[in-house]
């Protein structure tokens, strides 16, 4: 019964904060999109680009201003252009990161060192042992 009681405890740590929605404005239109459905978002000239799971969404929005209405421990800077969600990175090598979608994402040489260590707790946390 504890065994089951810490593992429910490490999912809720993981994705409680991706049922939360984010409140975008899009074109006009006020859109309410789970977290969980973002796969990446990258920045553009006048905004960012959210790819989800169904579409790709323009915002007049800084990606600065977009990442800290995220939730720190799903989503993570690889480089100073996107934003990944950990739930969707499928694997990273010492230079791209590989999303659920197929998206090769490149892991920029000033943040690499941060973001790794934010992927090596959260996959410590998805495979149950105690974050360091």
């Amino acid at each position: 019964m504890e065994a089951l009681e810490r593992a429910l405890e490490r999912c809720v740590q993981l994705w409680w904060p991706a049922l939360d929605r984010v409140e975008l404005l899009c074109e006009r239109v006020r859109l309410k999109l789970p977290l969980c459905q973002v796969l990446w978002v990258e920045s553009g000239r006048r905004g960012c680009v959210l790819h989800s799971s169904k579409d790709a969404i323009f915002v007049r929005e800084p990606l600065s201003e977009l990442e800290q209405r995220m939730p720190g421990g799903v989503f993570a800077r690889c480089q100073r252009s996107y934003l990944v969600n950990l739930n969707h990175v499928m694997r990273v090598d010492g230079k791209q990161l590989y999303m659920s979608d197929g998206t090769g994402i490149p892991l920029g040489r000033g943040s690499k060192s941060a973001f790794l260590q934010t992927w090596a707790q959260f996959c410590a946390l998805r495979k149950g042992a105690a974050p360091t």
